[in-house]
C-alpha cells in the first residue's frame, strides 16, 4: 500500500525511494510461474479466454456483463491487429503477459495465507 503521509521532497529530480511502499506485497518469482505453467490444463487455461483477466470475475449486473465483454473483445481485437500487421512482438507481448498474469493470480491464491 501506498504511504500518502510520504514526506517527498519537492527539490528531487530522481525516483523516490521504495519506503512509500509497504513490504506486505509478494510478488512472484518467476521460476515459480514458470512451474504453475508447467501444469498441462493450467497452460491451456490460462492460454484460451479463461486466461484473460477481466475486470468483473464474478459479474453480477448487465454493466458488468458489458465490461466484461469489452475486455474480451479488445483482447482479441488487439490479436487481430497484431496478425493484421504481422506485429510478432505485440502478440508475444499480449500472451506472454495473459499467460504470467493467470499463473501469478494462482500463486497469489497459494501464498495468500501466509
Amino acid at each position: 500500500m501506498l504511504n500518502y503521509n510520504y514526506p517527498d521532497d519537492p527539490n528531487r529530480v530522481g525516483c523516490p525511494d521504495d519506503s512509500c511502499v509497504s513490504d506486505n506485497i509478494k510478488i512472484a518469482p518467476y521460476s515459480e510461474l514458470l512451474a504453475i505453467l508447467d501444469c498441462e490444463i493450467i497452460f491451456w487455461e490460462c492460454y484460451g479466454i479463461e486466461g484473460i483477466k477481466l475486470p468483473f470475475p464474478m459479474a453480477g449486473n448487465d454493466v458488468e456483463h458489458i465490461r466484461n465483454r469489452q475486455t474480451v473483445q479488445s483482447f482479441e481485437d488487439t490479436l487481430r491487429l497484431g496478425l493484421a500487421t504481422q506485429d510478432y512482438s505485440l502478440i508475444g507481448e499480449l500472451v506472454a503477459s495473459q499467460m504470467t498474469e493467470y499463473a501469478d493470480g494462482i500463486w497469489q491464491k497459494k501464498n495468500e495465507d501466509e
